[in-house]
């Protein structure tokens, strides 16, 4: 891919209508337990070496804030100014909503089997969910009534 086709490329993928589709697929996928699918996404992005991040949560919070829509105007100037210097690297690391896209048009929503707990331990969470049973508690109890 030519650099100025790129740069045509990245413009008219970075604006708010793709980073809200984006966002409300990631929320989506994340209120709908479907880990599989935002590992598939985060993939995607090519990492810094100091992110090797494991944690579901932290995951989504990189996610989210990575392809937030109010982030438009600082992919826009940051297109503009690599494209100035032409610095063709730089804008290839702005490249991976282009794969995000990519693979959302796909449309392949993947849910995890219900007997597949290797996303809902505690790695991921840091909790089990015996930690919220106290002994004692009727919790559906209604008393009051």
């Amino acid at each position: 891919m030519s650099e100025t086709s790129l740069i045509s490329n990245l413009k008219n993928a970075y604006n708010s209508k793709n980073l809200n589709m984006i966002t409300r697929k990631l929320i989506e996928a994340f209120r709908g337990k479907q880990f599989s699918y935002l590992h598939q996404i985060n993939n995607k992005i090519p990492e810094r070496s100091d992110q090797k991040e494991t944690k579901i949560h932290k995951i989504f919070a990189r996610l989210i804030s990575l392809y937030h829509p109010d982030r438009l105007n600082y992919y826009l100037n940051q297109i503009e100014l690599h494209s100035k210097n032409c610095d063709e690297q730089s804008l290839k690391k702005l490249s991976h909503i282009l794969a995000t896209l990519e693979h959302l048009d796909s449309d392949q929503l993947e849910s995890i089997a219900p007997d597949d707990d290797s996303y809902f331990s505690d790695i991921y969470y840091g909790y089990d969910d015996d930690d919220f049973y106290r002994p004692g508690t009727h919790y559906l109890s209604c008393q009051w009534l």
